[in-house]
């Protein structure tokens, strides 16, 4: 087994792996899921922390092919984003499904249009946050991401789809843009 594949399958354990401040395996979640992993996270240390380390060294953004190159394709770059741990990508792939999830069964949208509506929403928070457009283009699903540059600056602008007409209330609930109001105090 990889040292990336078992960061990766650790993970979907409910098992995160960071470097400690002495550069040992920190390895946190529930106890019996982190007990579970101490055998192969032993056999596989010096990889698994050699792994972590050059993680821990990586800049934000993936190494760029110039336009035209096979490798910039959506398949490609599916499987660059899946073999390298990247925060940014699994924090805007869950904030994705979250949305999509949210849009699609709670404010009742076709599964299409909630997606795009998640792609916008995912497209803004990766603009304020500064991520680079193929850590963006990573985290979508291909029908999405094929509208995305795929160079390596950040992403700016707004979403080749337009703004999103949906967002979540402070309590979580989807509403229409402009259709939460609150009312003044009286």
């Amino acid at each position: 087994m990889t040292p990336a594949a078992i960061i990766k399958q650790a993970s979907a354990d409910g098992v995160n792996l960071a470097l400690s401040p002495a550069g040992t395996i920190k390895a946190t979640g529930e106890g019996a899921a982190v007990n579970r992993w101490i055998p192969i996270l032993r056999e596989h240390k010096p990889e698994i922390v050699a792994a972590l380390q050059e993680a821990a060294n990586a800049p934000d953004v993936f190494d760029f092919n110039p336009p035209g190159d096979p490798a910039n394709d959506d398949e490609a770059l599916q499987e660059r984003a899946g073999n390298m741990t990247c925060k940014a990508i699994d924090d805007l792939r869950e904030f994705f499904v979250e949305r999509a999830g949210i849009f699609e069964f709670e404010a009742k949208l076709p599964q299409r249009e909630a997606e795009r509506e998640a792609g916008k929403a995912a497209y803004l928070l990766a603009r304020t946050r500064g991520y680079s457009w193929i850590v963006l283009r990573a985290a979508l699903p291909p029908a999405l991401a094929r509208d995305l540059p795929s160079g390596p600056g950040a992403v700016y602008g707004t979403p080749p789809w337009g703004l999103p007409r949906w967002t979540l209330t402070p309590a979580g609930q989807p509403v229409q843009q402009g259709a939460f109001r609150i009312e003044p105090l009286q």
